[in-house]
């Protein structure tokens, strides 16, 4: 995790991100269907970079760098029906 330094007050730093990643990884932990990239229409959202970002951040959650390139690509086209 990155160090919060002081008076940083940044998104990246704050005690909500953790208990974000705390509720991803619950959700992992139940077996929920979890997806990458589904605010893709976000004009804040860059294509490609976001992804890797989101990658990023669930293997930050404590998933497993295997199961969240899963998440990233075979979740989608599983949920989507794609084959």
């Amino acid at each position: 995790m990155l160090k919060k330094k002081h008076g940083d007050k940044s998104p990246i730093n704050s005690t909500g991100l953790q208990k974000r990643q705390a509720v991803v990884k619950a959700l992992y932990d139940a077996k929920a269907s979890l997806l990458v990239g589904t605010d893709s229409p976000n004009p804040y959202v860059v294509s490609g970079f976001s992804t890797h970002e989101e990658l990023r951040r669930l293997a930050r959650s404590g998933i497993p760098n295997y199961d969240a390139l899963r998440i990233g690509t075979y979740n989608a086209s599983r949920l989507t029906q794609l084959k």
